[in-house]
């Protein structure tokens, strides 16, 4: 049994999972409700197989949670929601990012064109 991850460790993990865009669309689509790679798919814009890619790797880092399954044309679908504990992530991220203001950027002056 492995100890509780420091907040730290938790950081570290919702980062790596957010460094894609394709997985940033998924957990932005899935805050609304439920859905499935193919449904996805045409949302975010990308082939079918990239979507299904990224929604397995964040179920299997524990992001999503499989809500359902059905069969479609031979193939069994699988059907996800956000892990409430993700949705919390996320939420705090967005919070955290809404608080911060940027920093005022200084642009550098050139010795031509300046005024006189």
């Amino acid at each position: 049994m492995s100890p509780k991850a420091t907040p730290e460790e938790e950081l570290a993990r919702l980062a790596r999972l957010l460094s894609h865009p394709v997985r940033v669309q998924i957990l932005a689509l899935l805050r609304d409700g439920a859905a499935s790679a193919s449904d996805l798919a045409p949302k975010i814009g990308a082939p079918l197989g990239t979507v299904a890619y990224h929604v397995k790797l964040l179920a299997d880092q524990g992001a999503l949670k499989l809500k359902d399954t059905q069969q479609v044309r031979g193939a069994i679908e699988r059907i996800f929601v956000l892990e409430p504990a993700t949705r919390r992530d996320l939420e705090g991220l967005t919070e955290w990012l809404g608080r911060r203001s940027p920093k005022p950027r200084r642009v550098p002056r050139t010795g031509s064109g300046g005024r006189r």
